[in-house]
């Protein structure tokens, strides 16, 4: 377990050393929800009813800032080839790295949706359970964004082409996020769209590391 958290220390570290890299999610994910209340209007009734799909949109949005860089510093300076050389498992640096990715860009998005829940005018219960669904999306975003990006390494692909190669594989994630944010906004049961998000956690967090290993090696030779 040693190149896992080796690498999370590492990856954080750097983050705390580029400020502007921390704070690029965050505002950008501000800067999108506060747009749909000044483009259309005080109008509480019409913020409510937009304000599940505005916020998982914002969200999946914001999670593809930094996606192109997930692997590629470590590519370009030399790190990912030193790292399949060694004997350690290449799938506890990727999974060191994606948790470090998570905690980066997804984590400030669940400190951040309630708050902005409020501005979109959400009801109180909505707002109480945002995270319970914001957990699992940001964490299948980011899943999905490491397998696109390890995929992508080795074909140059980055900035708005990956991103588009990226965005089909969330629509599942946005659609079902989408219904369970709208069922908790109309104080509906959600428990189906949230078992399948969480399903799909489940099945993504042991798969997704050695898959996004198995690319790496592919891309590097």
């Amino acid at each position: 377990m040693l190149p896992l958290t080796a690498t999370i220390k590492r990856d954080l570290t750097l983050a705390r050393r580029n400020p502007a890299r921390m704070i690029a999610v965050p505002t950008f994910f501000i800067l999108l929800v506060t747009i749909f209340p000044l483009a259309l209007g005080p109008d509480p009734d019409l913020l409510t009813r937009i304000a599940p799909g505005v916020l998982m949109a914002a969200a999946l949005m914001a999670t593809l800032i930094h996606l192109d860089r997930l692997f590629r510093d470590d590519a370009e300076d030399g790190t990912l080839d030193a790292v399949i050389l060694s004997p350690a498992p290449l799938s506890l640096y990727t999974a060191g790295r994606i948790v470090a990715h998570w905690i980066v860009t997804g984590l400030p998005l669940l400190f951040l949706c309630p708050l902005m829940a409020m501005i979109l005018n959400a009801p109180l219960p909505f707002v109480d359970s945002v995270l319970g669904v914001l957990l699992p999306a940001t964490l299948l975003l980011t899943f999905i964004g490491a397998a696109v990006q390890g995929l992508s390494l080795g074909s140059g692909l980055g900035g708005v082409l990956l991103a588009v190669l990226a965005l089909p594989l969330y629509i599942p994630v946005l659609i079902f996020s989408g219904a369970a944010l709208h069922l908790l906004a109309t104080e509906m049961d959600a428990t189906m769209p949230m078992a399948i998000l969480w399903a799909c956690v489940a099945l993504a967090a042991p798969l997704t590391p050695l898959v996004t290993a198995a690319t790496l090696r592919m891309a590097r030779g």
